[in-house]
């Protein structure tokens, strides 16, 4: 099994999405924990569904929560 490393920090030159990344992945670690107990499949417990990425995209990137 594999094991989680501490993620290095973002320096693509393209601010909307060095601050937008961290902000999506909080936002799936968000929605993740709030769907756990209401899908079925076990894998969901860990894993974003399809609809809980294109809400978070959406709300981070589409919505300018990214940058300022």
């Amino acid at each position: 099994m594999g094991q989680a490393v501490p993620l290095i920090p973002l320096t693509s030159g393209n601010a909307t999405l060095d601050t937008g990344i961290p902000k999506f992945n909080e936002c799936l670690e968000d929605e993740i924990e709030a769907s756990k107990n209401v899908n079925d499949d076990p894998y969901f417990e860990k894993e974003p569904t399809k609809d809980e990425v294109f809400k978070c995209y959406k709300a981070i990137f589409m919505n300018s929560g990214g940058a300022n």
